[in-house]
């Protein structure tokens, strides 16, 4: 009988950190990604690093080393990808008309978000998942099209 239970309890660990690698569980902060992601939204998803995300996929990436005291997860949605044309208003900020290879714009879904304005491009290496939205193809390349005001 012990033995039993004892390889229940393993076998339960085993899977726990199979999943634990497999899967990120986070919540939502703020309103910068309202009205898709809303403030105490619980998110279960997938770890992933095996393609570089598409235009219009929401993304959760690790935040850069000098803003990690604040969050150090961010959920945004991706606006460009390496090699694409910067969409008009960050062309002037990044003194660029291209994103260059290994970097990602990215973007709140609401328009008063912290997001590539202040955060910078954000690099391919840093994202640990891209959001499974079953039904939505948003496209933020035309976002934001407010200043650069802060959630």
């Amino acid at each position: 009988m012990v033995s039993l239970a004892l390889t229940a309890a393993l076998v339960l660990a085993l899977l726990r950190a199979v999943a634990a690698r497999r899967w990120l569980r986070i919540t939502v902060t703020g309103n910068s990604m309202s009205p898709t992601f809303l403030d105490g939204q619980r998110l279960v998803v997938q770890r992933r690093r095996d393609r570089v995300p598409r235009t219009g996929e929401a993304i959760v990436f690790e935040a850069p080393p000098d803003r990690r005291h604040e969050v150090a997860l961010r959920l945004k949605r991706v606006a460009a990808t390496g090699g694409e044309e910067m969409p008009a208003w960050a062309r002037a900020r990044f003194r660029s008309e291209v994103v260059p290879a290994g970097y990602l714009l990215v973007v709140g879904d609401n328009a008063v978000s912290e997001d590539s304005r202040q955060l910078g491009l954000i690099a391919v290496t840093s994202v640990l998942a891209i959001v499974d939205e079953p039904g939505t193809t948003r496209r933020a390349a035309m976002l934001p099209t407010r200043g650069d005001a802060m959630n």
